[in-house]
């Protein structure tokens, strides 16, 4: 991971991360099978025209092309490279504090790595998935809707608020102020 600087799920998680793609393209799914029926077979019985299936179409596929960038783009890690001498003391106890006010439920907790999910359980966000590599004078965050739940495409500002808490805590452990 900290070579591409991508977070790496799961293939299940992977599945549920991108779930949304595969909606979106029912619609162009159907568009071609109505070109093979028009076209090909000559059996094509319905009231639109080819181009009007084509532009409804290629809308539904220029929305399926937008959420699966987005969610490719949500599996890169934020680096924060401007931190020098991160202690493990310092990055421990930016996790510690952090987890406190957030509310994460510790995974994963070792001297240079940390996983942790925040749950939530209402409709509009489920929770995230927080990642956090500390590697030489450097940190690597990732927090995104949490892969293991229900497909949520908003975590409603909850992954920029893990990663700058985090930072913050990390700040002022090296500062001494926690």
């Amino acid at each position: 991971m900290t070579k591409t600087k991508r977070l790496k799920l799961s293939k299940s998680d992977l599945f549920w991360h991108f779930s949304i793609v595969p909606l979106f393209l029912i619609a162009p799914i159907f568009t071609l099978w109505s070109f093979v029926e028009y076209y090909l077979l000559e059996t094509y019985d319905g009231v639109r025209t080819p181009i009007e299936l084509s532009k409804a179409g290629i809308g539904f596929l220029i929305v399926a092309i937008f959420f699966f960038v987005l969610q490719r783009n949500r599996l890169k890690f934020k680096e924060y490279k401007s931190l020098t001498n991160i202690e493990i003391q310092s990055f421990d106890l930016a996790i510690q504090q952090t987890a406190r006010e957030l509310d994460w439920k510790m995974d994963v907790w070792e001297e240079d790595f940390a996983k942790a999910h925040r749950n939530r359980s209402d409709i509009a966000s489920r929770g995230e998935m927080i990642t956090i590599i500390r590697k030489n004078n450097k940190i690597l965050i990732n927090s995104i809707c949490d892969p293991n739940k229900l497909t949520s495409v908003s975590s409603l500002g909850w992954n920029k608020t893990n990663r700058e808490t985090f930072i913050r805590n990390l700040n002022a452990s090296r500062q001494h102020r926690i």
